[in-house]
Parts: C-alpha cells; sequence; structure tokens
C-alpha cells in the first residue's frame, strides 16, 4: 500500500511522532506518564487540519484512559481560519489514473510545493520538490498497492 502526502507543516510531523512514541510504549505495555497525558491532551485539542492525524490519534489514547466521553469542537478549534487551513480547504487535489500502470500525475488548485511517497511503514519511496500545479510522477518498479490521497 503506498501513502500519497502532499507538504505537511512541522506540526504535522511533531503531532505525528510524539503520539507514535506514546504508542510503542504503550505496545510494550506501558502506560503513557503525567507529562505524557499533558502532551497528549495538548494534541488533542488542536484544530485537525493544522495538527494532522496526530490529532485524531491523541484522542484515541486519551479515550482509553477517561472515565468519561470527551467532546471536542473541531469548528471552533479550526475558527477563525487561518491562512493555511484557508489553502488546505480551498485546494483541490487529485491524483490520477487510479489505478495506475506506469506514471501518474497529482493536480491541485493551489501550488504544490513538495510531493511525498511513502508506504504504510514511513519508508520513503518517492520524493521531489519540484513546485507546480501539476507533477507527473513515474511508478515503475514501485509495490502494486493502493493511493491514499491525504492533505
Amino acid at each position: 500500500m503506498i501513502l500519497f502526502s502532499v507538504f505537511f507543516t512541522q506540526t504535522y510531523w511533531y503531532n505525528k511522532a510524539r503520539v507514535l512514541e506514546v504508542l510503542v510504549k504503550k505496545w510494550q505495555g506501558e502506560d503513557p506518564d503525567s507529562a505524557e497525558m499533558v502532551m497528549l491532551e495538548e494534541i488533542a485539542n488542536q484544530c485537525p487540519l493544522e495538527g494532522g492525524k496526530g490529532v485524531y490519534m491523541a484522542r484515541g489514547i486519551l479515550a482509553e484512559y477517561s472515565l468519561e466521553e470527551t467532546l471536542y469542537d473541531d469548528l471552533a478549534k479550526c475558527t477563525p481560519v487561518t491562512p493555511r487551513v484557508a489553502r488546505i480547504l480551498n485546494s483541490k487535489i487529485s491524483v490520477y489514473p487510479n489505478p495506475s500502470q506506469e506514471t501518474f500525475f497529482v493536480k491541485s488548485s493551489s501550488l504544490i510545493e513538495k510531493v511525498v511517497v511513502t508506504d504504510l511503514s514511513g519508508k520513503l519511496i518517492y520524493k521531489n520538490k519540484i513546485p507546480g500545479h501539476q507533477i507527473k510522477i513515474s511508478n515503475q518498479g514501485w509495490l502494486l498497492g493502493v493511493f491514499l490521497n491525504e492533505k
């Protein structure tokens, strides 16, 4: 399976890395300590459009340790819309053809600054910093898989 992503902020990667560290400890049988719980709460309370999947992952971990249900008001967290969030919401990203045999295109109404393709384990498959609104990528020699479009 191939994961397709287009330019993430440092916040996105920071959140994901910190939450994955807690998950690894959890899988090893250790519960998060108080500092990690505070960090998870800080991440869980971010706007998911800026904080990325780490926000949802942190919320999931916190739900396992909470006695009551916590509701997150993402509409309020993501308002007012920051320029970055507005750009994400307004960008229409398409990846085609899908499925692809030899090449595929990434097209966006906003400028694509960087294209990174990794497998689900995080192994880098492709990286390119050629800015543009449409980018042609050769996938010859890649394993067959499903492409996920992630903003």
